[in-house]
């Protein structure tokens, strides 16, 4: 159904792109390329709007939901390390 009608089209090393029906999104993420084991940060707050021509429909906090859900979910199923809004001491611990 639409509920669940998200995936995550591509993972770049400083954004996810993710589909929700007709409209994407680019999610802001950043992976640390000089430390391998460190964890791929995502960027709840960088959800903001739709790319075009769907700039201008509303994005609702239920979307963002839905957006970090397909992220959670195709990064646990590519068995990636994740941290969606990473903490300061998270960061101070790499």
């Amino acid at each position: 159904g639409l509920m669940t009608d998200a995936e995550v089209t591509r993972v770049t090393p400083s954004n996810v792109t993710v589909r929700v029906g007709s409209r994407i999104v680019e999610v802001s993420g950043d992976a640390i390329i000089d430390k391998p084991m460190a964890p791929y940060f995502v960027y709840s707050n960088s959800i903001t709007a739709w790319n075009p021509p769907h700039e201008h429909d509303p994005l609702s906090e239920h979307d963002k939901e839905v957006v970090l859900q397909a992220i959670r979910d195709h990064l646990d199923r590519k068995g990636f390390y994740y941290i969606i809004d990473p903490t300061d001491e998270q960061y101070r611990t790499l």
